[in-house]
Protein backbone atom coordinates (compact mmCIF):
# COMPACT_ATOMS: atom_id res chain seq x y z
CA UNK A 1 0.00 0.00 0.00
CA UNK A 2 1.24 3.63 -1.32
CA UNK A 3 0.54 6.69 0.71
CA UNK A 4 -2.02 7.78 -2.14
CA UNK A 5 -4.74 5.50 0.17
CA UNK A 6 -5.75 3.45 -2.86
CA UNK A 7 -6.56 -0.31 -2.62
CA UNK A 8 -4.13 -2.40 -4.85
CA UNK A 9 -6.55 -3.74 -7.57
CA UNK A 10 -6.87 -7.36 -7.59
CA UNK A 11 -6.64 -9.20 -11.08
CA UNK A 12 -7.45 -12.60 -11.94
CA UNK A 13 -4.02 -13.38 -11.37
CA UNK A 14 -4.09 -12.18 -7.67
CA UNK A 15 -5.51 -15.59 -5.95
CA UNK A 16 -3.14 -15.33 -2.82
CA UNK A 17 -5.46 -12.43 -1.50
CA UNK A 18 -8.55 -14.02 -2.29
CA UNK A 19 -11.19 -15.33 0.99
CA UNK A 20 -11.95 -18.92 0.64
CA UNK A 21 -15.64 -18.14 -0.06
CA UNK A 22 -15.10 -16.03 -3.44
CA UNK A 23 -12.52 -18.46 -4.20
CA UNK A 24 -15.11 -21.13 -4.02
CA UNK A 25 -17.92 -18.84 -5.89
CA UNK A 26 -15.66 -18.37 -8.55
CA UNK A 27 -14.62 -22.19 -8.79
CA UNK A 28 -18.39 -22.89 -9.06
CA UNK A 29 -19.23 -20.32 -11.15
CA UNK A 30 -16.79 -22.10 -13.98
CA UNK A 31 -19.32 -25.11 -13.49
CA UNK A 32 -22.24 -25.07 -15.76
CA UNK A 33 -24.92 -27.28 -13.69
CA UNK A 34 -24.05 -25.05 -10.39
CA UNK A 35 -26.47 -21.95 -11.18
CA UNK A 36 -30.12 -23.27 -12.72
CA UNK A 37 -30.98 -21.57 -15.85
CA UNK A 38 -34.10 -19.63 -14.13
CA UNK A 39 -31.42 -17.55 -12.23
CA UNK A 40 -29.21 -14.70 -12.93
CA UNK A 41 -26.24 -12.96 -11.50
CA UNK A 42 -25.48 -9.30 -11.36
CA UNK A 43 -22.84 -7.51 -12.22
CA UNK A 44 -22.50 -5.61 -8.80
CA UNK A 45 -22.84 -7.64 -6.42
CA UNK A 46 -21.87 -11.19 -7.73
CA UNK A 47 -25.11 -12.71 -6.48
CA UNK A 48 -27.73 -15.08 -7.82
CA UNK A 49 -30.90 -13.31 -8.01
CA UNK A 50 -33.99 -15.56 -8.28
CA UNK A 51 -36.71 -14.81 -11.65
CA UNK A 52 -39.54 -13.35 -11.23
CA UNK A 53 -41.46 -16.49 -12.03
CA UNK A 54 -39.19 -18.31 -9.19
CA UNK A 55 -40.21 -15.71 -6.68
CA UNK A 56 -44.00 -16.18 -6.57
CA UNK A 57 -43.87 -19.92 -5.32
CA UNK A 58 -41.54 -19.03 -2.49
CA UNK A 59 -44.32 -16.16 -1.20
CA UNK A 60 -46.72 -19.20 -0.97
CA UNK A 61 -44.38 -21.82 1.05
CA UNK A 62 -43.86 -19.80 4.50
CA UNK A 63 -47.65 -19.40 4.34
CA UNK A 64 -47.85 -22.50 5.60
CA UNK A 65 -46.45 -21.84 9.49
CA UNK A 66 -46.82 -22.74 12.34
CA UNK A 67 -49.56 -20.82 14.77
CA UNK A 68 -47.90 -21.06 18.06
CA UNK A 69 -44.40 -20.60 18.29
CA UNK A 70 -42.05 -20.63 21.02
CA UNK A 71 -41.94 -16.82 21.51
CA UNK A 72 -46.12 -16.97 21.80
CA UNK A 73 -45.56 -19.33 24.35
CA UNK A 74 -43.43 -17.39 26.22
CA UNK A 75 -45.28 -14.16 26.08
CA UNK A 76 -48.24 -15.98 26.83
CA UNK A 77 -46.75 -17.52 29.92
CA UNK A 78 -45.72 -13.62 31.11
CA UNK A 79 -49.03 -12.45 30.56
CA UNK A 80 -50.28 -15.29 32.61
CA UNK A 81 -47.82 -14.43 35.48
CA UNK A 82 -48.54 -10.77 35.41
CA UNK A 83 -52.03 -11.38 36.00
CA UNK A 84 -51.92 -14.22 38.45
CA UNK A 85 -49.66 -11.53 40.16
CA UNK A 86 -51.87 -8.63 40.06
CA UNK A 87 -55.11 -10.55 40.80
CA UNK A 88 -54.57 -10.55 44.17
CA UNK A 89 -53.22 -6.51 44.75
CA UNK A 90 -56.22 -5.60 42.72
CA UNK A 91 -58.59 -7.31 44.52
CA UNK A 92 -57.21 -5.76 48.00
CA UNK A 93 -57.01 -2.51 45.89
CA UNK A 94 -61.04 -2.83 45.60
CA UNK A 95 -61.90 -3.76 48.86
CA UNK A 96 -59.97 -0.80 50.06
CA UNK A 97 -61.33 1.64 48.03
CA UNK A 98 -65.24 0.22 49.11
CA UNK A 99 -63.44 0.04 52.84
CA UNK A 100 -63.09 4.36 52.36
CA UNK A 101 -66.13 4.53 50.80
CA UNK A 102 -68.17 3.49 53.81
CA UNK A 103 -65.90 5.16 56.39
CA UNK A 104 -65.97 8.28 54.48
CA UNK A 105 -70.30 8.04 54.45
CA UNK A 106 -69.98 7.33 58.40
CA UNK A 107 -68.21 10.25 58.68
CA UNK A 108 -70.41 12.26 56.95
CA UNK A 109 -73.31 11.00 59.17
CA UNK A 110 -70.91 11.34 62.34
CA UNK A 111 -70.83 15.15 61.13
CA UNK A 112 -74.69 15.47 60.48
CA UNK A 113 -74.60 14.17 64.17
CA UNK A 114 -72.40 16.41 65.28
CA UNK A 115 -74.22 19.45 63.73
CA UNK A 116 -77.59 18.35 65.59
CA UNK A 117 -76.13 18.07 68.85
CA UNK A 118 -74.44 21.51 68.50
CA UNK A 119 -77.91 22.66 67.49
CA UNK A 120 -79.56 21.32 70.58
CA UNK A 121 -76.59 22.23 72.52
CA UNK A 122 -77.66 26.02 71.64
CA UNK A 123 -81.54 25.40 72.21
CA UNK A 124 -80.41 24.09 76.03
CA UNK A 125 -78.59 27.19 76.48
CA UNK A 126 -82.14 29.20 75.64
CA UNK A 127 -84.33 29.85 79.24
CA UNK A 128 -87.79 29.96 77.07
CA UNK A 129 -86.57 26.55 75.00
CA UNK A 130 -85.50 24.82 79.06
CA UNK A 131 -88.54 26.04 80.24
CA UNK A 132 -91.46 24.98 77.52
CA UNK A 133 -89.53 21.49 78.13
CA UNK A 134 -89.83 21.25 82.30
CA UNK A 135 -93.17 22.48 81.59
CA UNK A 136 -94.25 19.57 78.92
CA UNK A 137 -91.90 16.61 80.40
CA UNK A 138 -91.98 17.19 83.98
CA UNK A 139 -95.53 18.91 84.78
CA UNK A 140 -94.31 21.51 86.24
CA UNK A 141 -96.19 25.42 86.23
CA UNK A 142 -95.34 28.36 87.86
CA UNK A 143 -96.84 29.85 91.10
CA UNK A 144 -100.79 30.44 90.83
CA UNK A 145 -100.94 28.43 87.60
CA UNK A 146 -103.51 25.34 87.70
CA UNK A 147 -102.55 21.89 86.41
CA UNK A 148 -104.56 19.23 85.21
CA UNK A 149 -103.34 15.78 84.95
CA UNK A 150 -106.23 13.39 83.40
CA UNK A 151 -105.96 9.68 84.69
CA UNK A 152 -107.22 6.91 82.61
CA UNK A 153 -107.71 3.34 84.63
CA UNK A 154 -107.47 1.17 81.83
CA UNK A 155 -103.44 0.10 80.74
CA UNK A 156 -102.58 0.97 76.66
CA UNK A 157 -102.42 -2.90 75.98
CA UNK A 158 -105.71 -3.57 77.54
CA UNK A 159 -107.29 -1.69 74.59
CA UNK A 160 -105.25 -4.10 72.04
CA UNK A 161 -106.75 -7.56 73.93
CA UNK A 162 -110.22 -6.53 73.87
CA UNK A 163 -110.16 -6.12 70.23
CA UNK A 164 -108.33 -9.43 69.47
CA UNK A 165 -110.99 -11.17 71.83
CA UNK A 166 -113.28 -9.89 70.30
CA UNK A 167 -113.62 -12.43 66.88
CA UNK A 168 -111.49 -14.64 65.40
CA UNK A 169 -109.50 -12.97 62.42
CA UNK A 170 -109.94 -13.11 59.12
CA UNK A 171 -107.67 -15.99 58.62
CA UNK A 172 -108.96 -17.85 60.92
CA UNK A 173 -112.44 -17.69 58.90
CA UNK A 174 -111.33 -18.17 55.63
CA UNK A 175 -109.65 -21.47 57.03
CA UNK A 176 -112.68 -22.42 58.82
CA UNK A 177 -115.01 -22.10 55.49
CA UNK A 178 -112.35 -24.46 53.53
CA UNK A 179 -112.95 -26.63 56.22
CA UNK A 180 -116.14 -26.47 55.98
CA UNK A 181 -116.31 -27.05 52.58
CA UNK A 182 -114.13 -29.71 52.60
CA UNK A 183 -116.97 -31.74 54.37
CA UNK A 184 -118.38 -34.36 51.97
CA UNK A 185 -121.54 -34.14 54.00
CA UNK A 186 -122.03 -30.67 54.69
Amino acid sequence: MSGTGKRPSRGPGDASRRTPTRARRQKDAGRSTARPDSRRTTATNRRTVPDQAEQQPELSAPAVRRRFTSRAAVLLAVICLIVVGLAYPLREYVAQRAQIQELEAKKRNQQEDIGELRAEQRRLQDPAYIEQQARKRLHYAKPGELTYVVVDDRKPGDAKKKTKLAGPSWSQRLWGSVRVADRPNG
